[in-house]
């Protein structure tokens, strides 16, 4: 055979320049096999007679590809140097050296600039497309026009533009190594929308399997094989993508292509089984209708037993359709639909087992608490041991929840005197004490205590039942029983989480205040800030000593600050990984604000190393300064790693990634108007939303300050504006504006008490009535102890410690927070 490559591309069309300039896409003039290939690349149809070349393309098509992979520059092809300097910290130990990942300067001064790649990454391209355009060929940086040369080519893809961004695209392969696996995709994307079909599969090949875009282009090809009517090779393709990625978001659309294959070969027995999947998996929406009415059409030729397992009225096909609902929070729908299951089953089989389980919960979800506790009960001794347990578990919350206490009481004393080693048992033996403490019970609930804490002294529900027999004395105000019941328990306080870790000591400390034991107290208080940087009960200890020795408390303040234990305040992040490909183009997009196709590479690169926490760390310091706060400040492990010192000169960095303080201006102009402090503004919104502006929670709260629609119109009435829609409360503007009147309005109620006003804002002001109606004579420290809603009770010490860190951080005159003992009375 002669090795002279006089190429012959003909039928591969004008975007194949990159294709025929790699050697392996040249056709030797003396293989008539191989130039019918190339001659046949771009056939719509794939007949019998042309299988053997269809073959040896393959083959042929797979080798070029792996060897283009192979030989791609792994440098930068920006030829810019990293965003790293290796430094040694002062006083740090001999070692590998940290990698410390400076800010991101964003490539383009100029506004029109920024605001062109701001629509950009919304997918509104023409903007970047008419300002990049000229860049391609007049940039004096080879850089520049790389990145010209991407942005403009997905800019016109995505306009549909589809032979003028073939020609850039192509480009892009060439010169962009970079881009060039979303160069290809979109080339990919563009032949396929012009019906070249064998090009199209070409691109898509070149697309590296784990590159973002890599599952799409697979799914691609196996749509253009089917077009070019190799329908078995295109089941095969659709097959083993969904065993690989069954959660794909397009999954849907990708069933319909294979059922499309099927019948094309006339498989009509799975394309039947594969369109009810579809059915089952899309109640209610327009993917069902259209699935109905292809399975309407080939019904009378399926085999009986196919028939038989897609029978509509089965008891498993409404189970299913059930779960998809629940799992939307279409609770009515579940249950309407699966009444008539119960109604035929009962709890006599699996079927309806399982239909009685989802009608339960859904009522549960409904918050209709006396609906749903008789279906828990119907499954109690009726179904199997495990969703036995769970209806006990659930079942006793729902009496509770309904006011029937005794019988709650019932159903979670079942659990452990039935199930004794359950790991629910703990659970229902507190539930239990604390039902009947509601009931003055107290003799009785600390027996049940007592017996808790004996047998499972490694349960998750330790520390609750240690706290309420040291509530008893504290609410009782037998104080030297506290501070004995305190010494007695020592480090023995199963105190493991952010809600509890330092409790026992701080009112052992609280105990010994209230015996005028004051230096024995300073000590414990002292303690308890040392022991626990940066939690709640640390909170509560600082302000006791500011009252009880306010200079002791600002000297304390003062070595915290200065002499915290030291953690690394910068990024240790191995080579390999600052040279990862992913971690190059998140980096790159960043820099060029682009922060969806940042994250979607940071994400793969997380993906592939998910325990690298310096990574996480890395990666969240880069969107923090690239202003990307819903992201950044998500680090990993935030507050679990950050508490473990204060914030001080040597980590702050990391404390600022974690508590950062977007929308600056207009959080400062709305607490000035309102008379609010800016740091529990951003204390609740961090909590709330997680600076996400364009959030809705699936109770339908809405953005920076989840706001519920009809809270949001009364604030509104008060602010001048009238009313206000849903899409205008995810603008951080108004969502501000109206979130903070609402803040004003609970500051007004509670004489300007912050953790009233947290309350307020979590569990609703007719809750927090009541329970200053019923407790208020406590101070506040014992009465959120008290909060019988666990959510609110929790959401009150986290966004307390939040609103702690940003006036630690931010304020550096004040960093504690005034918590009154005295609570209003109404």
């Amino acid at each position: 055979m002669s090795v002279d490559c006089e190429r012959d591309c003909r039928g591969i069309g004008p975007s194949a320049t990159a294709l025929r300039s790699h050697p392996l896409f040249c056709t030797p003039t003396r293989s008539p096999v191989e130039k019918r290939w190339v001659q046949h690349r771009a056939a719509p149809r794939h007949t019998p007679a042309s299988r053997p070349e269809s073959m040896f393309r393959s083959a042929l098509l797979l080798l070029a590809v792996s060897l283009i992979l192979a030989v791609l520059p792994t440098r930068d092809a920006t030829g810019e140097p990293q965003l790293r300097r290796l430094s040694r910290e002062p006083g740090a130990a001999a070692g590998p050296p940290g990698v410390r990942l400076e800010a991101l300067t964003p490539l383009h001064d100029d506004a029109s600039l920024r605001r062109a790649l701001a629509d950009f990454d919304r997918g509104r391209t023409q903007r970047a497309v008419d300002a990049f355009t000229p860049r391609i060929d007049d940039a004096p940086e080879r850089a520049e026009r790389q990145r010209a040369l991407f942005l403009v080519g997905w800019g016109l893809a995505e306009a549909e533009r589809h032979e003028e961004a073939l020609e850039i695209l192509t480009r892009c392969v060439e010169d962009a190594p970079l881009f060039a696996d979303y160069c290809a995709w979109r080339a990919a994307e563009a032949t396929e929308a012009l019906e070249r079909f064998a090009e199209a599969e070409a691109w898509a090949r070149m697309v590296r399997p784990d590159a973002v875009f890599g599952p799409r282009a697979r799914y691609l090809r196996g749509r253009v094989t089917a077009a070019l009517q190799r329908h078995e090779e295109a089941v095969r393709i659709f097959l083993d993508f969904l065993g690989d990625h069954p959660n794909a978001f397009y999954r849907t659309e990708l069933e319909f292509d294979l059922i499309s294959s099927l019948l094309a070969i006339e498989d009509i027995d799975e394309a039947a089984l594969a369109l009810h999947r579809v059915i089952v998996n899309n109640p209610g929406t327009p993917h069902e209708t259209r699935a109905q009415r292809i399975l309407g059409g080939i019904q009378a030729g399926l085999s009986s037993d196919v028939t038989s397992r897609i029978a509509p009225s089965s008891h498993e096909d409404r189970i299913r359709r059930a779960e998809v609902l629940y799992g939307r929070h279409r609770s009515e729908q579940v249950i309407e639909l699966l009444m008539p299951v119960h109604g035929s089953e009962g709890t006599r089989t699996g079927a309806g087992c399982r239909a009685t389980w989802l009608i339960a919960r859904s009522w549960s979800k409904l918050r209709r608490h006396a609906n749903a506790a008789p279906f828990y009960d119907e499954i109690v001794g009726q179904c199997d041991e495990e969703l036995t347990l769970r209806a006990l578990y659930n079942g006793g919350r729902a009496w509770w929840n309904a006011g029937e206490r005794d019988r709650a009481f019932d159903t979670f004393q079942r659990i452990w005197t039935e199930h004794p080693e359950h790991s629910f048992s703990d659970d229902a033996k507190l539930f239990a004490a604390r039902i009947r403490r509601s009931q003055g019970r107290e003799d009785e609930a600390v027996r049940i205590l007592e017996a808790q804490i004996a047998a499972y002294p490694d349960g998750d529900m330790f520390k609750d039942a240690v706290w309420l027999l040291m509530a008893r004395h504290m609410l009782a105000g037998e104080y030297r029983q506290a501070v004995r019941f305190a010494e007695g328990v020592a480090s023995h306080t199963g105190e493991d989480d952010l809600y509890s870790r330092g409790r026992i000591a701080y009112f052992q400390g609280r105990a010994l205040e209230r015996l005028s034991l004051h230096r024995e107290a300073r000590s414990t208080y002292t303690q308890v800030l040392r022991d626990h940087p940066m939690g709640y009960y640390s909170l509560l200890a600082l302000n006791r000593l500011k009252r009880l020795e306010p200079e002791h408390a600002r000297g304390l303040v003062a070595e915290l600050r200065r002499d915290s234990p030291r953690t690394e305040g910068f990024i240790q992040l191995a080579p390999a990984l600052a040279h990862d490909d992913a971690f190059r183009l998140g980096r790159e997009f960043l820099r060029m604000e682009l922060p969806t196709f940042a994250q979607r590479e940071f994400n793969r690169l997380q993906s592939a190393h998910p325990n690298d926490t310096e990574l996480g760390w890395a990666i969240s310091l880069f969107f923090h300064h690239a202003g990307i706060h819903h992201i950044s400040h998500n680090v990993p492990g935030s507050r679990t790693g950050l508490n473990l010192a204060y914030p001080a000169a040597s980590n702050r960095e990391r404390w600022e990634v974690a508590y950062p303080r977007p929308w600056w201006d207009e959080v400062q102009d709305a607490a000035r108007e309102r008379g609010l402090d800016p740091h529990l503004i951003y204390a609740i919104m961090r909590e709330e939303s997680g600076f996400r502006a364009q959030v809705e929670s699936w109770a339908n709260a809405l953005g920076l300050l989840q706001l519920m629609l009809p809270t949001a119109n009364d604030m509104a009435r008060l602010t001048g504006r009238g009313s206000v829609t849903r899409q205008q409360l995810l603008d951080p503007a108004i969502n501000i504006e109206l979130g903070t009147m609402f803040m004003r309005t609970l500051a007004d109620r509670y004489d300007d008490h912050p953790g009233l006003v947290i309350a307020g804002y979590n569990g609703g002001t007719g809750n927090v009535g009541n329970w200053l109606r019923e407790r208020g004579d406590m101070d506040f420290d014992l009465w959120v102890e008290e909060i019988p809603f666990g959510q609110t009770r929790n959401y009150v010490k986290r966004v307390s410690m939040t609103y702690w860190v940003y006036r630690w951080l931010y304020d550096e005159h004040e960093p504690w927070l005034d918590m009154p003992d005295r609570l209003p009375s109404r």
